[in-house]
C-alpha cells in the first residue's frame, strides 16, 4: 500500500512537471523574448577524413594546437544532412578544436540564396558524455536509494523545470528577479521535501525551516549588497547583460539576490532535513525528553554539521573564482585594490550569506521541530483523554 501511494506520488510530480512547462510557455510567450535572431546554424558533423594540416604544439597551453586543417565534413543532422562540405579549420589558442577521422564535431554556418556559407568547425560533440553522466548519476541514484533515489530524480528534474521554464523566462520578460527567484525557491523546497519525505510534521517542519534560511540568505545578500553598492554583475558578463536589458524587458535589479537564493537553496534545504530527522529520530526512541532536551539534541547535530556545510559553500564559490583569484594572486594587485574589487566583494558577500543563512537555520529548524513535536504530543494526550472518557461512559 505505502509503495502504490510513494508511486503514484512519483507519477503525480511528473504530471505536475508537464503542466508547470506548458503553463510557463502561456504565461511567458514560449520563451520568445531574447536579442533578434542568431543568423548562425549549429549541426553535427562527422569528420570523414584529414586532408592537410599545419600545426604546431602551443609551447604554454597544454593539448593546445596551433594552425590549420583541411577537413571533409559529412553534416549528420539539419537541413544539409548527408551533404559532404571542405572546410578550413583554423585553430588558435583562444579556438582550437583539433579533429581527427570519424570524429564527431559541433559546425556553425550561414545560408546565403540557399547556399552554405563560413562554414567552421565551432566545437567538439560534448553533450554525449554529459548526457552519459547524467544517466549514469540518476542510475546510481535509483539504485542505491530505490524509491527514494526515484523520487529524488524526479525532484530534481522538478528544480530544473522551475529554473529553467519558470525562473529565467520570467526574468526574461521583465518581471522582479526577487520575486521570482523567491517563489521558484519555494516551489523546489515545498515539492522536493514532499515528495522525498512525505505530508507530514517531518516534512513541515524542514520546510518552515528551509524556507526561513533561504530568506535570510536572501534578506542579508540584499542588505549587503545595498550597502556595498554591489549590482550582481561582474567584468565578464556585465556588457552581454546591459545589451540585453536594452533590447528586451530583462530586469537588471536583484540579480545578486536571485544568484544566492539558488546557490544556497541545496545545503539550506540539505541542514534542514538533517536537523529534523535527527530530532524526530531522537523523540522517536526517548518519547520522555522535553522540548529543551529535544531542542539541544538538535543543537549539537547542527553544530556538527555547520562546519562542513558552510566550509562547503565557501568552497563552491571560491572554485567558482578560481581563475580570477590566480589573476589576482600573479598581478600582485594591491590590498585596497583588490579588497574593493565589484566581482570579489560580490563573491564573498554570496558565499558569507549563504552560511550565515545555513548557521542561523540550525536553531530555527530546531525550535520548530520542537514545536511540531509538542503539538503531536498535545494531540496525543487528548485523544487518549476521548478514549477514557468513553471507556467510562459505556462501564456506567
Amino acid at each position: 500500500m505505502k509503495k502504490n501511494r510513494e508511486f503514484i506520488s512519483v507519477v503525480a510530480m511528473v504530471f505536475i512537471c508537464l503542466i508547470l512547462i506548458f503553463i510557463a510557455n502561456k504565461m511567458f510567450n514560449n520563451g520568445k523574448e531574447r536579442i533578434g535572431k542568431n543568423s548562425l546554424n549549429y549541426e553535427v558533423a562527422k569528420v570523414l577524413s584529414v586532408t592537410d594540416e599545419k600545426l604546431s604544439r602551443d609551447p604554454i597551453v597544454p593539448n593546445i594546437y596551433i594552425g590549420d586543417q583541411q577537413i571533409k565534413v559529412e553534416m549528420l543532422t539539419g537541413t544539409y544532412a548527408h551533404q559532404q562540405f571542405d572546410i578550413k579549420n583554423s585553430m588558435s589558442r583562444l579556438y582550437s578544436v583539433y579533429t581527427k577521422e570519424g570524429m564527431k564535431v559541433i559546425v556553425s554556418y550561414n545560408i546565403s540564396n540557399d547556399n552554405v556559407t563560413n562554414l567552421s568547425v565551432y566545437s567538439y560533440k560534448r553533450n554525449t558524455v554529459v548526457y552519459m553522466l547524467i544517466a549514469i548519476f540518476f542510475a546510481l541514484l535509483i539504485f542505491v536509494g530505490r524509491m527514494k533515489g526515484l523520487k529524488s530524480v524526479v525532484s530534481i528534474i522538478f528544480s530544473v523545470i522551475v529554473i529553467f521554464y519558470f525562473m529565467l523566462p520570467g526574468i526574461l520578460n521583465g518581471f522582479n528577479p526577487i520575486v521570482l527567484a523567491t517563489i521558484s525557491a519555494v516551489m523546489i523546497i515545498l515539492t522536493t521535501l514532499s515528495i522525498i519525505g512525505g505530508l507530514n510534521s517531518k516534512t513541515f517542519s524542514a520546510i518552515l525551516g528551509t524556507i526561513s534560511g533561504v530568506v535570510i540568505a536572501g534578506i542579508i545578500s540584499f542588505v549587503a549588497g545595498y550597502f556595498a553598492h554591489l549590482s550582481g554583475l561582474t567584468a565578464e558578463n556585465t556588457e552581454s547583460l546591459i545589451v540585453l536589458a536594452e533590447n528586451t524587458k530583462f530586469n537588471m535589479n536583484g540579480l545578486m539576490y536571485a544568484a544566492i537564493l539558488i546557490a544556497s537553496l541545496g545545503a539550506i534545504m540539505d541542514i534542514g532535513v538533517s536537523i529534523v530527522s535527527a530530532i524526530f529520530e531522537i523523540h522517536a526512541t526517548n518519547p520522555k525528553l522535553d522540548r529543551k532536551q529535544l531542542f539541544n539534541s538538535g543543537m549539537n547535530v547542527g553544530k556538527d554539521i555547520i562546519g562542513t556545510m558552510a566550509n562547503t559553500l565557501i568552497l563552491a564559490f571560491v572554485g567558482s573564482s578560481l581563475t580570477l583569484l590566480i589573476i589576482i594572486a600573479a598581478t600582485n594587485m594591491p590590498y585596497i585594490q583588490m579588497s574593493n574589487l565589484d566581482i570579489v566583494c560580490t563573491e564573498i558577500v554570496q558565499g558569507i550569506a549563504g552560511s550565515i543563512a545555513i548557521v542561523i537555520a540550525v536553531p530555527i529548524t530546531a525550535f520548530i521541530s520542537v514545536l511540531f513535536i509538542d503539538n503531536n504530543k498535545t494531540k496525543l494526550k487528548g485523544n487518549k483523554r476521548k478514549v477514557k472518557n468513553k471507556g467510562a461512559v459505556i462501564k456506567n
